[in-house]
């Protein structure tokens, strides 16, 4: 068959089947590919055979991509995720960044900004009048103002002053901002009375003048001024400051030392130290706030006054001379020529102590008394005198010396410490201007402080865990050492070999809410040498105190001249109290005394040649004292002295034992007189006894008492008009010891209460032991220790030890309990007591210790109880 013959017959054939084919809509429907293997298709204009399992290629090829897409996203997520935590992990970095960038900012801030404390008072109040809103000045002497003081670096002011009354209605500038031309370009009025002020120079300010109250600024030493000040570079922990130095400088070495106070300030970090250079400082406005540590290296002197340098001689007068001065003295103070060594305190060979480090006078510069007229001084040869009227000074002056070397000096004030804190001073002498330290923490070494206007050379208030070693306090017209306190405030200081001298009041004195604890040291040639007054309490530690007398020039005839005195009760907080412990006192009109009831204790000291060793109610333990000499004693032999000023009896030395032996029945006498049947008076050191009472009688031993003493008590007793304690002694914890023997004791005496503590272990000899307290019908409280039988010496045989409370019904169960639980154990003993006792306790269930265990106690100790 030809190729043409083949080709019609395929045509014939489709044609054939074209046209017996159904159409589309005539063919079976189905639901599912089940039994399915192909499918017609057209392919163009061609039919073909589909098999069914192409028709999964696409979705296969889509799942395929799906799935290609779903990895993609997955990695393309995990990448994000940790692209997340990247970011998070950086962003973290970068706040942790940010913080430690703020904090290294704040930190460096901090060190270059500060604040600096400075203690205004007449150093910087110099110009009479107030500076007003617009510039001008008043001349009204009622006010002071300040020069014109630098503002440069400081953010703020916070000042405390005084301009206008509590109840003004007028009000003035406080501060007056000015610019470098001295114009005004801001002020702040005050307000009425006594107020803190915050003061931001404004915009423009470079200069600032403050006014203030002249009563203000004359009376009080409260004006303080704090200045936030930022500088320009951190600030040091040490800077050095010298008369010599140069502010160009760093001050950061000895060879660079900054010249000004102000300077040094600014460049010093808060609790730095600041190292003064030898040399003298005038006038410098030193507020210890500043510093954590305040250094003189050589002989530095902080001088604080204004001084006279030239005057005109008198016409008609030989010693007066007069000098035109701007700020005249307070009338009643004292001037000094300074550097001429005060003639009259010349230190006598007898007289020289180690804390005065080689002084050969006590003052460095002569005191110039206040006078009531020119003729005064005219006529005052011995001592230098001053007078004022108006803007004239008056005075006298050294013989042989001149004002332009040894200038006569008006002390001021420029030292304070405003803000309390922390502070070491070491190696700095101030003259003429007293120390403030209240609310001050810290210690003052090798300090001296003196020839000043003041409430105290030192004063300490408020001020706690504060030392002062080898410190000076002389010359002032009140206190050397001055504290006071309050009870939320109070003042904690210790001294330390320290020396008061030349004080018109008090060498040291604390007052309400202070405690003081010296040690060592000496106090002379003031009004009184140690003196806690009116809530002061002060503990003295081998303190010589000497002439200290009502006599001397700049003392006057109030001072009571006494070497240490507790005086004058508390208004508030603990009361007065004084402990002398190995000290010494002589050449004052008075050793030591006190004022008080209670609370003053002199142990182990030695009080000679003074017009009277001792005064008003002090304990007396093992002291020497010059009013007790032996022939003032009626029985001194014996081993007794008796003071007849205090009432007091004081134990002699005999052989190797503290023993009263010897006294007769008149020395009881002398020591009960005055004891009445109200319990006013005590015997052998009642102190804290509720029988104490004004007419104190007191014995102190420090080993024991014989025997022979209880007889002659008793004597003195047996007539029923004495109410004592007896054996009460807070020096000795395990109370008084009785050796040889109580005899008939306390036999018969009817008015004795309380005996505590008496320690009877030593007894040997216990014939009459049992009749001690025989019919001491108003025994209440017996303390004994040690009761025990023993071997009667005079026969060598064993005795019973009976103690006989049988007519003793108010005796207490304590007492009972003490007495067993404090028995010795060594033989068999009694003890008597009434059936009264017995029936009340038994009765008692809830008695604690139970009569039961009372008895069973007894037994533990060989102790038969008999009742009567």
């Amino acid at each position: 068959m030809t190729e043409q013959e083949k080709q019609e017959l395929k045509q014939e054939i489709i044609a054939q089947i074209q046209s017996e084919s159904q159409d589309v809509t005539e063919l079976a429907r189905v639901q599912t590919l089940d039994g399915i293997n192909t499918l017609p298709a057209l392919r163009g204009t061609e039919l073909v055979i589909v098999p069914v399992s192409l028709l999964g290629s696409p979705a296969r090829t889509a799942a395929t991509a799906a799935m290609a897409a779903k990895e993609l996203a997955e990695t393309a997520a995990a990448t994000a995720g940790t692209a997340a935590e990247n970011a998070n992990e950086k962003a973290g970095l970068a706040q942790t960044a940010a913080s430690q960038a703020t904090e290294v900012l704040e930190a460096m801030e901090r060190s270059h900004c500060r604040r600096i404390y400075r203690y205004f008072a007449d150093d910087v109040f110099t110009e009479t009048g107030l500076m007003r809103a617009d510039g001008s000045v008043s001349t009204s002497s009622a006010y002071l103002h300040t020069v014109p003081m630098s503002v440069a670096g400081v953010e703020r002011f916070m000042l405390h002053v005084k301009l206008v009354a509590d109840t003004a209605t007028s009000f003035f500038p406080i501060v007056v901002w000015l610019d470098d031309d001295n114009n005004v370009v801001g002020y702040v009025n005050c307000t009425a009375g006594e107020v803190d002020y915050e003061l931001v120079p404004p915009l423009g300010a470079t200069l600032a003048v403050f006014n203030a109250l002249r009563t203000f600024v004359v009376q009080t030493d409260k004006i303080v001024c704090h200045a936030d000040i930022v500088s320009a570079t951190p600030f040091a922990h040490r800077i050095y400051l010298s008369p010599e130095g140069s502010d160009e400088n760093d001050g950061l070495s000895k060879g660079n030392p900054v010249q000004t106070l102000r300077r040094a300030n600014t460049l010093l970090a808060p609790d730095g130290e600041l190292v003064m250079l030898a040399g003298d400082y005038y006038n410098l406005p030193l507020d210890l706030s500043n510093y954590g540590r305040l250094t003189g290296s050589g002989r530095v002197r902080i001088i604080s006054c204004y001084r006279v340098t030239a005057a005109t001689a008198m016409s008609g007068y030989t010693r007066v001379m007069s000098a035109t001065i701007d700020n005249p003295p307070v009338r009643g103070t004292y001037l000094w020529q300074h550097d001429v060594a005060d003639a009259a305190t010349a230190i006598a060979p007898d007289e020289v102590h180690p804390v005065q480090e080689g002084a050969t006078h006590r003052l460095p510069s002569t005191r110039i008394y206040p006078a009531a007229s020119i003729a005064e001084i005219e006529e005052s040869a011995d001592v230098l005198k001053w007078y004022v009227s108006g803007t004239t000074l008056y005075f006298s002056i050294a013989a042989g010396t001149d004002l332009a070397t040894h200038p006569v000096v008006i002390p001021r004030r420029t030292v304070a410490a405003s803000e309390g804190g922390s502070i070491e001073v070491r190696n700095v002498r101030f003259l003429y201007s007293g120390l403030l330290l209240g609310g001050m923490h810290g210690m003052l070494e090798n300090v001296s402080v003196g020839m000043t206007n003041a409430a105290g050379a030192v004063r300490y208030d408020g001020t706690t865990d504060f030392l002062m070693r080898r410190c000076e306090a002389f010359g002032c017209s009140n206190d050397g050492f001055n504290g006071h306190g309050t009870s939320a405030a109070p003042s904690d200081i210790v001294l330390e070999d320290c020396w008061a001298h030349d004080n018109s009041d008090d060498g040291e004195s604390c007052h309400e809410h202070c405690a003081v604890t010296s040690r060592g040291g000496l106090y002379e040639y003031n009004g009184n040498g140690c003196t806690p007054a009116s809530g002061g309490r002060a503990s003295y530690y081998g303190v010589t105190a000497r002439k200290n007398l009502p006599g001397h020039a700049w003392t006057g005839s109030t001072r009571e001249g006494t070497g240490f005195s507790a005086q004058g009760a508390a208004t508030s907080g603990a009361q007065t109290a004084m402990l002398c412990q190995g000290c010494h006192a002589t050449g004052n009109s008075t050793g030591i005394r006190t004022t008080l009831t209670t609370g003053t204790i002199a142990v182990e000291c030695t009080s000679v040649d003074n017009a009277a060793d001792y005064g008003g109610n002090v304990v007396i333990v093992e002291n020497v004292y010059s009013t007790l000499q032996r022939q003032k004693t009626r029985y001194a032999a014996h081993g007794a002295d008796y003071d007849t000023l205090t009432g007091t009896w004081r134990m002699h030395k005999v052989g190797n034992d503290y023993l009263v032996t010897g006294l007769s029945a008149a020395d009881m006498e002398v020591i009960c007189a005055g004891v009445d049947i109200n319990g006013a008076g005590s015997l052998f050191g009642a102190l804290g006894s509720p029988y104490a009472g004004k007419t104190n009688r007191r014995i102190y031993t420090y080993t024991g008492i014989h025997s022979k003493f209880f007889p002659l008590i008793a004597n003195s007793m047996a007539n029923g008009n004495k109410s004592l304690e007896v054996f009460y002694s807070p020096y000795h914890a395990s109370g008084l010891l009785c050796v040889s023997n109580l005899s008939a004791g306390f036999a018969n005496c009817s008015a004795l209460r309380v005996v505590k503590y008496l320690d009877v272990s030593r007894v040997t000899n216990y014939a009459g032991f049992g009749n001690a307290f025989l019919n001491c019908g108003n025994l209440e409280e017996c303390y004994l220790k040690g009761f025990d039988a023993q071997k009667d010496i005079r026969t060598g045989h064993e005795t019973d030890g009976t103690l006989d409370f049988s007519k003793s019904p108010k005796l207490t169960r304590e007492s009972l309990v003490f007495i067993v639980e404090n028995a010795g154990t060594a033989y068999e003993k009694n003890l008597r007591i009434p059936s009264g006792i017995y029936t009340a306790w038994n009765a008692d269930e809830e008695a604690s210790p139970t009569w039961q265990e009372f008895t069973e106690m007894c037994v533990s100790k060989k102790i038969s109880i008999h009742l009567a």
